[in-house]
């Protein structure tokens, strides 16, 4: 079951590649399936070229900040960096750095992932998603394996730590 209570946005696209774009959009009561989330809040300015996107979540079951740059080329593609991104429930995640990002349409990229969850360490990552294909791979340590289990799973503590490598390519048949 998926839900939004309320859903409030303003904004101004100007024509040309220095033409203004700002927006502001408000959600409040949000569900989707088994998640809630109480306010989200996403942000643009700046122009086509060159903009900042701002966006967070609060909620009972998931908070999260995000802060983009970057802009629009003239392939109509998203080309940026993704500057902040921290996730408080269900997964503790911080970015330690910038990852570069494309998007468009059929096309997601993102390079030099890294970060923390669950008070270890992953990256670099990747992942590539264009027609229809996912290619991935990364590195992680030192991961809280009781983090990731369900509650009572006996691995309550931070005794356990999980690290290990990861390559994937994801089509008609996954390798």
């Amino acid at each position: 079951k998926h839900r939004i209570a309320r859903l409030e946005g303003r904004g101004t696209l100007a024509a040309g590649r220095e033409g203004p774009l700002q927006f502001l959009v408000n959600a409040t009561g949000l569900q989707f399936a088994e998640t809630r989330i109480d306010t989200l809040q996403l942000s643009g300015n700046g122009t086509r070229a060159r903009h900042v996107l701002e966006g967070s979540a609060t909620g009972r079951d998931a908070t999260a900040v995000l802060r983009a740059t970057g802009g629009i080329d003239r392939h109509a593609r998203w080309i940026g960096t993704l500057d902040q991104l921290e996730t408080g429930l269900p997964w503790l995640l911080r970015l330690n750095g910038p990852a570069q990002v494309t998007a468009g349409r059929d096309l997601l990229i993102i390079d030099q992932l890294r970060g923390t969850l669950f008070d270890g360490e992953f990256g670099p990552a990747s992942l590539r998603a264009e027609n229809g294909r996912i290619d991935t791979q990364g590195a992680f340590r030192g991961v809280a394996a009781g983090h990731l289990l369900p509650h009572g799973n006996g691995l309550e503590s931070d005794n356990l730590r999980l690290g290990g490598e990861w390559s994937l390519k994801l089509n008609d048949v996954v390798n």
